[in-house]
């Protein structure tokens, strides 16, 4: 900002599209772990235990 020389006193900030884009990418990380945990919890009902659900999923092919 100095190099273009803009005042100390001006601030720009994000608008717009960008604005919402950065809004949404505070919540992601809460929407991934909640997606984690709701796939646990359902896999745990599923299998009746609280390990299975952590060995099945690494045990399929990732091709």
């Amino acid at each position: 900002m100095t190099q273009l020389g803009v005042p100390p006193t001006l601030r720009g900030t994000l608008a717009g599209t960008a604005q919402v884009f950065q809004d949404t990418s505070k919540s992601l990380l809460f929407l991934i772990l909640a997606a984690i945990v709701t796939v646990y919890i359902v896999l745990s009902i599923l299998y009746e235990s609280y390990i299975h659900p952590l060995t099945i999923p690494y045990t399929i092919p990732l091709d």
